[in-house]
């Protein structure tokens, strides 16, 4: 394995580990609302990936969304992805593993659509894992659900770092929204 990318073995099977987030400004107000989302593996991956969302509906659930489906259309090899969004974990695992299609379908059908069909046509089975950890975990105010997630073996602090850039790729990537020079 190369150090460009950081690695965890589930199963005997060796995965390639990457951290998607999405970001919203504005969150609040549906006609100021912009997001962006964000893939990342390593420091100079060219496997990162970041851009403003497009689509018609912008918050932070479709960007989470929307950088979700980027892991699983770049994923060459086995794959754990972390997220920060429980609710995205929660609706991905539930249908990897009991077939239940997202009762959230309706916000994002077309990313819906292509998750659901990566998971279960195009990506060999096994393939894709993934896992919920919480945002932020480097700030100084969730020291001790970092301290429990850590001690637990959840994480590590890889992990950590990782959510750390992905935060910023994404807050980065909702900031390069352009207003269109025709409104």
């Amino acid at each position: 394995p190369d150090d460009l990318f950081l690695y965890e073995t589930l199963g005997g099977r060796l995965y390639t580990k990457c951290y998607t987030d999405g970001s919203c400004l504005c969150p609040t107000d549906p006609y100021l609302a912009i997001a962006g989302w964000a893939l990342f593996f390593s420091n100079a991956n060219r496997g990162n990936a970041s851009a403003p969302l497009a689509a018609t509906v912008q918050n932070s659930y479709v960007a989470e969304l929307r950088a979700v489906a980027e892991a699983l259309v770049t994923a060459s090899q086995p794959r754990i992805i972390y997220c920060d969004c429980l609710s995205v974990v929660k609706q991905i695992n539930a249908f990897v593993h009991h077939g239940k299609i997202p009762d959230e379908k309706g916000v994002a059908p077309d990313l819906w659509d292509f998750i659901c069909t990566a998971l279960s046509e195009a990506l060999p089975a096994q393939w894709v894992v993934v896992k919920w950890m919480p945002s932020h975990l480097d700030s100084r105010e969730r020291s001790a659900k970092r301290d429990e997630f850590l001690r637990r073996g959840l994480i590590t602090w890889d992990d950590i770092r990782g959510n750390m850039w992905v935060d910023r790729m994404a807050d980065a990537a909702a900031h390069r929204h352009r207003i269109p020079t025709n409104a």
